[in-house]
């Protein structure tokens, strides 16, 4: 399993930049560094929702393309 990086800045850390920082503070404040979120475990945690969600819309697409050619083979049919 490849590792993680957990380069961060936890709250305190921030908090103390930004009243050192001086007039810029505010500023500052919008651009500070959200903890790293581990994408691959979040990915694996959503993966049976995504699975259900793929298949709803094959299963979907599926049936909306068979309605379709049987409509268009029954208007056929009739002409």
């Amino acid at each position: 399993m490849d590792p993680v990086q957990t380069d961060s800045v936890s709250p305190a850390e921030s908090s103390r930049v930004i009243r050192s920082a001086g007039p810029n503070a505010a500023v500052d404040a919008l651009y500070t560094p959200r903890p790293v979120q581990h994408p691959r475990l979040s990915l694996q945690r959503r993966a049976p929702s995504t699975l259900r969600r793929h298949l709803a819309r094959a299963v979907g697409r599926f049936a909306v393309l068979l309605t379709a050619d049987l409509t268009a083979f029954a208007i056929l049919r009739e002409l």
